[in-house]
């Protein structure tokens, strides 16, 4: 399994919150597909997939909030 955790994209961010989804349980990604939005204080960003996989897990939901760092999601 590889782990999806939420990234830091900023200097001062130290965590975010799960806006958005862009994929489901069992959908194909390629690295650099836009996976889902997250909203930090200063605005919303896309994440992009690190990896080629497929995603087997959410395990942060839409409206969590949680620190970077923390895995949001396992793909196979």
């Amino acid at each position: 399994m590889k782990e999806l955790k939420l990234p830091k994209m900023g200097h001062v961010m130290e965590d975010g919150m799960i806006s958005e989804w862009l994929i489901g349980v069992g959908d194909s990604v390629s690295k650099g597909d836009v996976l889902l939005k997250i909203e930090t204080e200063k605005s919303v960003l896309d994440v992009e997939s690190p990896f080629d996989g497929i995603l087997k897990e959410i395990t942060i939901e839409v409206g969590e909030t949680v620190p970077v760092g923390t895995v949001i999601a396992l793909f196979e």
